[in-house]
């Protein structure tokens, strides 16, 4: 089952940013992301989307992850400054 859930205009400001996963399908929408080892961390066929959303400044990994058949959808996003932009696995 999905589980399907909301954030709005919030700041994210931690070591691993936000992981999720297990089929979840959330929307971000107007967050600013940061986090030293990555900004956003998709897993395990999470549908997430990501609208008018900042991610930046992630020193050692990707703004956006995404992996183990996850399928973000990203819409009027800035993704900078970070040591890869957007991963796909």
């Amino acid at each position: 089952s999905h589980v399907q859930w909301m954030m709005t205009s919030c700041l994210v400001n931690s070591d691993f940013g936000v992981v999720v996963a297990d089929q979840s399908t959330p929307t971000f929408r107007n967050c600013k992301v940061q986090g030293k080892h990555g900004g956003f961390r998709f897993m395990h066929d999470c549908a997430p989307d990501i609208v008018d959303c900042v991610v930046k400044d992630c020193e050692e990994g990707a703004g956006v992850y995404a992996y183990d058949r996850s399928t973000p959808h990203l819409r009027d996003c800035v993704v900078e400054n970070n040591m890869h932009e957007v991963r796909l696995f």
